[in-house]
């Protein structure tokens, strides 16, 4: 079951990838106020490319949260990632 569930990840994984967001490219065009949430440990978007859209922001960017020890999927589970949520909540 384990290497199943391995070669399933693999393939998504490789499927994300395949997919290339141009998000970096877009930021310019958000105007919303922005929180950006980076998980330390993240396999599916390298922490280098989380930093370099971050980067794009410049006055919508309200806050950015590196979560540390946390990987892609399971991010929400961290008690930086829920602080930093109820920040952003409560600034509206």
């Amino acid at each position: 079951m384990q290497k199943k569930l391995t070669e399933d990840y693999g393939y998504r994984h490789k499927r994300v990838h395949q997919d290339k967001f141009q998000s970096i490219s877009r930021a310019k065009n958000i105007t919303a106020q922005t929180y950006i949430f980076i998980a330390e440990n993240d396999r599916v978007i390298p922490r280098a490319r989380s930093e370099r859209l971050k980067a794009q922001f410049t006055e919508q960017l309200i806050d950015s949260v590196l979560v540390s020890g946390a990987d892609h999927n399971d991010i929400s589970l961290y008690p930086e990632y829920i602080a930093g949520v109820k920040r952003a909540l409560q600034s509206y």
